[in-house]
């Protein structure tokens, strides 16, 4: 009995070493990347020379110490991970759209792009879809239906994220759960309808102006937003895949015979496979969100405009506006209410 106690002390013990040292090595990964994107959002700022791109840039780069801050947060607090999560969701959503909204003021407007695209007159679908897709008429009514795609992610992601927290309150939903009697199944679906949309939206928008668009350097910054948002929502659910297949599994119950007061807690702290996943993602959004944050900071460099002579203005007027979100409720009004 004192062997196999002292067995079970010992691997709790090297759990609780194990589990901070996680957390140790992930709070200075997302340290550093909030620092790396602190001081790129801060250049931007002081160089808040052209605010019809920079208002937009600096949104998309604030995904950094979101993300940073949510994943390290939700390891300290377990409980309170959905909650953060949801969050995360919310302005994925929001940055997807902030970075079309940015190409389209890179094409100089609304205006002068549907005048493009009307002389351009048609584009066939990429791919293998032009085989069996009719060839798409370019103008208005396409900016509005790209519009409408890579807004609803927009809509969807918080909507869904939401019912998340709703139905979990209520037993209601289990990623360990895949059945029809659990809600997890359907909003899995939801999202990934929504982020399939909104990405061939984005894919048909770059192609339709390509051209036009080559001066700005559009394929780094595209595949970097692409990669930040769409790989983490791929890695959670290939977790969920490996949380329903048992290669991710609940913390095995102590025995309940001869364990003191002490040993009987541990017990009953053991994590289910679903805290284990989200904390593992989590961790690997800790590390990863590093590197994002050197690619977006090089994508999104603010040396583009510190040649400019423009009267610049004060950092926090500069700091207001981006974080002013009437603009995004406009275009929501005016891309789904005619």
């Amino acid at each position: 009995t004192t062997y196999h106690s002292h067995k079970r002390y010992t691997r709790f013990n090297d759990d609780d070493n194990s589990n901070m040292d996680s957390i140790t090595i992930s709070s200075l990964f997302a340290l550093t990347a909030v620092c790396i994107s602190s001081h790129t959002i801060t250049m931007h700022l002081k160089h808040y020379t052209q605010p019809r791109y920079q208002l937009y840039i600096c949104r998309i780069l604030m995904i950094v110490p979101l993300y940073a801050i949510q994943a390290w947060l939700s390891l300290i607090f377990v409980e309170y991970a959905p909650f953060f999560s949801a969050l995360r969701d919310v302005y994925e959503g929001y940055v997807i759209y902030m970075f079309f909204t940015l190409l389209i003021a890179y094409l100089g407007g609304e205006d002068c792009l549907i005048d493009y695209l009307e002389l351009k007159s048609h584009m066939a679908h990429p791919g293998s879809l032009r085989r069996c897709c009719s060839r798409i008429t370019l103008g208005r009514k396409f900016l509005r239906r790209i519009k409408q795609g890579t807004l609803q992610f927009v809509l969807v992601r918080p909507t869904t994220a939401l019912l998340a927290l709703v139905l979990n309150m209520f037993g209601m939903y289990d990623e360990e759960n895949w059945g029809f009697d659990s809600g997890y199944i359907y909003l899995t679906l939801i999202n990934n309808i929504s982020v399939t949309v909104s990405l061939y939206s984005l894919v048909l928008f770059y192609k339709a102006t390509e051209l036009r668009l080559s001066s700005f350097r559009p394929l780094p910054k595209f595949l970097s937003i692409k990669a930040i948002v769409f790989f983490s929502y791929w890695q959670g659910l290939i977790l969920s895949i490996l949380v329903h297949e048992g290669f991710i599994s609940d913390d095995d119950p102590m025995p309940q015979h001869s364990e003191g007061a002490a040993a009987a807690l541990k017990r009953s702290m053991g994590l289910s496979a679903t805290t284990k996943a989200t904390q593992a993602q989590d961790m690997l959004i800790c590390i990863e969100i590093v590197f994002a944050a050197l690619v977006l900071s090089h994508a999104f460099s603010y040396q583009d405009f510190t040649d400019d002579d423009r009267a610049r203005r004060p950092l926090m007027a500069s700091l207001a506006e981006v974080l002013d979100p009437q603009d995004l409720a406009h275009d929501a009004h005016s891309t789904f209410i005619l």
